[in-house]
């Protein structure tokens, strides 16, 4: 909410110190975790039309990493949420009410979607869980995933790597959609088709063993 009433703003108007507190608060989460002297030099922004703002009047939405540095209620909710689920968890189960709303806006952005993979399972709940390479979950998005990759394919390692049983979907997948070898997998819509007689030629001549 912005205030018409006062200008310059003014630090007794909660309007005034609403807008303030989320300007700055809107450059600290887009520019992502800031050094102290990186935060300050935010503040001395922000003072420029707002003497008044400080660190506390951004209240808990401001926090101190581990490492010293200064990071958003969000950035810091997200990667706790990266750190700790690698198996998708109900969203609703791992963020505080109060920040719902801010959270499912916030994991649409490219700063959250690198680091976590949200999804609607089909009865319309929303999971998060560490972001994967290809951001699978399950045997459809496993195949939609080799589907996008295209020639390259997708090592089976990686793979593996998507979820937990990620492996055992692929084995099923390479019945019906999906080509693989030892130590890869491509979708059979983009594989490369299979050349009549160059494998025979091949065993013939001793250059494949099967």
């Amino acid at each position: 909410m912005n205030c018409v009433r006062h200008f310059p703003p003014s630090s007794t108007c909660n309007a005034c110190r609403a807008t303030a507190v989320n300007a700055l608060l809107r450059k600290l989460l887009w520019l992502g975790p800031r050094t102290e002297t990186e935060f300050a030099a935010l503040l001395q922004t922000a003072r420029q039309t707002t003497p008044w703002v400080t660190r506390s009047t951004c209240g808990k939405f401001v926090s101190t990493l581990p490492n010293g540095t200064i990071a958003h209620q969000l950035y810091v909710l997200v990667h706790s949420i990266a750190r700790l689920h690698l198996s998708p968890v109900e969203a609703k189960s791992v963020v505080p009410p109060d920040m719902w709303t801010a959270f499912a806006d916030y994991v649409s952005s490219r700063q959250a979607s690198a680091i976590v993979n949200v999804f609607t399972t089909d009865r319309g709940v929303m999971m998060v869980r560490a972001r994967s390479t290809h951001s699978a979950h399950n045997m459809l998005t496993l195949a939609d995933a080799l589907r996008r990759a295209g020639a390259l394919g997708i090592t089976r390692c990686t793979v593996a790597a998507e979820y937990e049983h990620a492996y055992t979907d692929l084995e099923t997948l390479t019945k019906t959609s999906v080509f693989a070898t030892s130590q890869h997998a491509w979708h059979r819509d983009v594989a490369m088709p299979r050349t009549p007689g160059v494998l025979e030629r091949a065993q013939a001549l001793g250059f494949v063993r099967i």
